[in-house]
């Protein structure tokens, strides 16, 4: 019995070390199942906050190009504002600088958030508007009243949002694709 007591102790022994082997290759399989885990969740965080920080750029430059169109319509209004000020339009002139400021008003209230739009001056612009305003006003109410129709013009061509819309860079891309396409001819 001493034999096979020897025999069987001997087996548990080499089953013993092979199990310890298996264990400690599991532990390690284990571990290293970890690393992989820890590092793809760091790849999918930095993949998260990549396209998070592309959705916001891209949020950014759509509210951009939003403010953009929405002051080319501005910009068009005051444009038929002195248009009509020079053809002595004076009621017409009065209807687009009504329009023009509640669409400036409008303008400011959407995109106030925007760092594009703090750039304009929204407070000086409308001033000036409603300064402008009573001076129409005046005229179509007083056939007689003296308006300065260059005065006026000039104050429009001087506006600050006309200048914020020829600084940005749409602007300038715009000018250089049209410069492109006129001397393609």
């Amino acid at each position: 019995m001493d034999s096979t007591a020897t025999s069987i102790i001997t087996k548990i022994a080499a089953d013993q070390v092979l199990i310890n082997e298996i264990t400690i290759g599991g532990f390690l399989l284990s571990l290293l199942g970890l690393a992989f885990v820890i590092l793809q969740i760091r790849r999918t965080r930095q993949v998260a906050e990549a396209a998070r920080s592309a959705a916001l750029n891209t949020r950014i430059d759509l509210q951009k190009n939003v403010l953009l169109a929405e002051i080319s319509g501005c910009i068009r209004l005051i444009e038929q504002v002195k248009s009509y000020t020079r053809e002595g339009n004076f009621e017409g002139a009065l209807l687009r600088i009504t329009d023009l400021r509640t669409q400036l008003c409008e303008l400011r209230n959407i995109n106030g958030q925007t760092e594009a739009s703090k750039q304009i001056p929204f407070k000086d612009i409308l001033t000036q508007l409603f300064i402008i305003s009573d001076e129409f006003e005046n005229r179509v109410q007083n056939s007689e009243y003296e308006l300065v129709t260059t005065k006026i013009n000039k104050i429009l061509t001087k506006t600050y949002l006309k200048k914020y819309y020829e600084n940005t860079k749409l602007f300038k891309k715009i000018n250089f694709l049209f410069s492109l396409h006129c001397f393609s001819f």
